[in-house]
């Protein structure tokens, strides 16, 4: 599926943005760095969410009813 295509590249990047920000010397680089990574969570979970609308579209999602109490 395509979506792990760019997933995978996706995590390279975090990571690299994280090893970065633990070697920033300025607080502006920290700054910078932590915006980089909160975006790229961001790209993340909207991939998620598109990921997961097409295994409901493609039937491969079940919901199972289950009852609690609030």
């Amino acid at each position: 599926m395509i979506f792990h295509e760019i997933r995978n590249p996706l995590n390279a990047m975090l990571g690299a943005i994280q090893m970065i920000a633990t070697t920033v010397k300025t607080v502006k680089e920290r700054k910078w760095a932590q915006i980089a990574i909160n975006t790229m969570g961001m790209v993340s979970n909207v991939l998620n969410d598109v990921l997961f609308l097409s295994k409901i579209e493609e039937g491969k999602v079940s919901l199972h009813k289950h009852s609690f109490s609030i």
